[in-house]
């Protein structure tokens, strides 16, 4: 049942409101727990220190200016600072406004500059054939290649270090992705060449509980780092060096694959794990209600 809108409500009251609300119904996947913890818990203090002392004086200046506010070593905000802290307040707003704790959003009024996940172009064909060249490093380091044709499924770098051998069907030629705070567990195909490289981690038959990424060293301490560095290199090797390149730029080829193969942009968010549509179509740089990249 909405409740009426409380008057006077203060930011710290609408902060444990919200997060408490939103932890009871599990959308806390939706934005990392931690990250809308640390964030609403700053926009409170932001807003306290400012003088603010019920809900309804925040107005889109004031979002903005959190948003934009400096950090805590006096520099200022990447912008992947400021996406992270409009979207923490964006969810909190959201389930204000389904709890009638607030009428309104004013962050829907900050304007921030692309999303940093456009910055990346999606690869062509072509950078795609060079990538796999580079990660054949030798016929014995399987690193490279299995991470290569883990990204090709759209497998990002946290998913890559927890899949696992019996995560491979190499008959259906599919890998079972685990997932993580930012996108969802799902069942992807592999591209046939990437299919013939994690095929070579089967020789011998390896524990199907055995990591499919081998390690020279052992696991790493930070698999999630060393497979994005690993893919970095990769991708360094071919040649491509330009900033608008990395690891999302595999991804987004992915996407745009699944794309000329008929697949609607809803279909491709699903099989990249994604929530969004918008997200989805910044990171293929298409117009998904126009219908044009």
């Amino acid at each position: 049942m909405t409740q009426k809108p409380l008057p006077g409500l203060s930011p710290r009251g609408f902060a444990e409101a919200v997060v408490g609300q939103m932890r009871a119904l599990g959308e806390m996947a939706e934005v990392p727990a931690r990250t809308l913890d640390l964030e609403v818990q700053r926009f409170t203090t932001f807003l306290e220190n400012l003088g603010v002392r019920s809900m309804r004086e925040v107005t889109s200046e004031i979002a903005e200016a959190f948003i934009e506010s400096r950090r805590s070593d006096g520099s200022h905000p990447l912008r992947t600072t400021m996406w992270r802290r409009r979207d923490a307040i964006r969810h909190a707003y959201r389930a204000g406004r389904r709890m009638g704790l607030v009428e309104s959003d004013p962050t829907l009024d900050v304007s921030l500059e692309k999303a940093p996940w456009a910055e990346k172009r999606p690869f062509a064909d072509d950078e795609i054939e060079a990538c796999r060249a580079s990660s054949l490093v030798t016929l014995t380091d399987l690193r490279s290649s299995i991470l290569q044709g883990l990204a090709e499924t759209g497998a990002t770098t946290a998913e890559m270090a927890h899949v696992r051998v019996g995560d491979v069907d190499l008959e259906a030629r599919v890998v079972w992705l685990p997932g993580s705070t930012k996108v969802k567990p799902r069942c992807v195909e592999l591209t046939a060449w990437g299919l013939t490289q994690i095929a070579r981690r089967f020789a011998g038959g390896p524990d199907p509980s055995e990591t499919l990424v081998v390690w020279k060293r052992g696991f790493p301490r930070k698999p999630v780092g060393a497979c994005g560095h690993v893919i970095s290199q990769t991708i360094r090797s071919a040649g491509l060096r330009a900033p608008d390149t990395g690891p999302r730029s595999i991804t987004a080829w992915a996407g745009r694959r699944w794309q000329a193969q008929g697949h609607p942009i809803d279909e491709v968010a699903r099989r990249l794990g994604m929530r969004s549509l918008d997200v989805t179509a910044s990171l293929l740089r298409y117009d998904w209600r126009r219908g044009a990249s």
